[in-house]
């Protein structure tokens, strides 16, 4: 729960970030996610758990398949850009 109560409500993840710890940003206001590369690897199922955000991630990158944008926990709403 690092973000947890930060008040952070918007959040670009650079793509030097490969790994998202467990719960990261479990219960974090966010309504807004850009990730910037690769998807990264996410330590079990639940770094977004309990936000409700939309979430960006680059359109044509091959790391970002359907399996791996079920496994960010919380109810994301995924946008190719």
């Amino acid at each position: 729960n690092a973000f947890r109560e930060s008040g952070l409500t918007t959040i670009t993840i650079p793509a030097q970030v490969s790994l998202i710890d467990f719960f990261a940003f479990g219960s974090a206001p966010l309504v807004e996610i850009v990730f910037t590369g690769n998807a990264p690897s996410i330590d079990y199922h639940n770094a977004f758990s309990n936000v409700t955000a939309t979430v960006y991630y680059p359109a044509g990158n091959v790391s970002w398949t359907p399996e791996v944008l079920q496994n960010y926990g919380g109810t994301l709403t995924w946008v190719a850009r």
